[in-house]
């Protein structure tokens, strides 16, 4: 409970987000009031509360007697938050000054979805539990080594509401944390709601501050039901509906990927490029390829690190 109270009390912070809307599960008959007690919680079980002020004018509760899924969300999105620019996310997700790269108001034809990373090494996060939290990086170049599920899995998703009045609120009538629910909800906001999916987490950061205490998922699963997903949404770096591009590798030499021994280590070697110091790095390149020493770019200016072009590759659809 602690990380998650103390995410929402550091996003609720946040200067980029201007309020923040809660579906509230009561659990059940007789707690029609967990609304009005939720200040209070957030005082009590957050860590961080005593290093932000706790602005609960910006919180709007709503109660609702079970778990809302994406339906409840997206439904509520349409008729409370129309013509306004929406921030869909998991608990447990963080998110930073880099919310002001996405351009506003974002585009009616696209949705962003961000692939989590961990806390920053010696950051908020730290400063708030006394530890690092390791968790999973998915928002990385994909690797035939790796976590070879990268872009598949997201926690959060940035679009403009409202959804189209034809969009059919049932095929995403599930809750959030069931295995692959991600993938469905992306496929029927692509197909049903024209609205492309973009992944700009390096542009766009969304931490994942779960590290303690168990998790989260159901145990119900999306595949026991028929719909169909979409998958290698991959993070990209030339993304579109982005307030300004960015030059990435900007004092660095970019260099393709071409020898055949490295190519054999990612899933798209065509969409990968190097960020070296100079020409001069060439010769070692496929060496530290090999050592698994470069990983992605994360600042415009940063060299030693690898560029995927993730919005080179096209989305899979098919039936889960």
């Amino acid at each position: 409970t602690g990380e998650l109270v103390s995410a929402f009390v550091v996003n609720l912070a946040n200067p980029y987000i201007g309020s923040v809307h809660v579906l509230l599960e009561s659990g059940g008959f007789g707690k029609d009031n967990a609304c009005d007690s939720l200040p209070e919680l957030l005082i009590k079980e957050s860590n961080a509360s005593h290093l932000h002020p706790l602005d609960v004018h910006k919180i709007t509760c709503v109660h609702v007697r079970k778990q809302p899924t994406y339906a409840d969300f997206f439904s509520y999105a349409n008729s409370t938050l129309a013509d306004q620019d929406v921030l869909l996310a998991n608990t447990d997700v963080v998110f930073d000054e880099t919310l002001a790269r996405v351009q506003r108001p974002v585009d009616a034809h696209l949705t962003h979805v961000l692939s989590v990373q961990p806390p920053p090494y010696r950051g908020r996060y730290r400063e708030i539990f006394g530890a690092e939290c390791e968790t999973e990086a998915r928002c990385e170049v994909p690797r035939w080594s790796g976590w070879v599920s990268v872009g598949n899995s997201w926690d959060a998703y940035i679009f403009h509401a409202p959804l189209p009045p034809s969009f059919n609120f049932t095929r995403v009538d599930h809750v959030m944390n069931i295995p692959h629910a991600e993938n469905v909800a992306g496929y029927e906001l692509e197909r049903q709601a024209g609205r492309q999916l973009s992944n700009p987490c390096l542009h766009v950061h969304a931490f994942h501050w779960h590290c303690i205490g168990g998790g989260m998922h159901s145990k119900a699963s999306i595949r026991k039901m028929t719909h169909r997903v979409v998958s290698k949404v991959l993070p990209c770096y030339d993304c579109p509906g982005m307030a300004q591009k960015i030059a990435w590798c900007s004092r660095g030499f970019l260099a393709n990927i071409s020898a055949p021994s490295s190519q054999r280590l990612f899933i798209y070697p065509t969409t990968v490029q190097a960020c070296l110091s100079g020409p001069q790095d060439l010769e070692h390149l496929d060496a530290k390829l090999q050592n698994n020493e470069l990983g992605p770019c994360r600042k415009p200016n940063e060299v030693g690190c690898l560029i995927a072009h993730g919005e080179w590759v096209a989305h899979e659809h098919k039936l889960s």
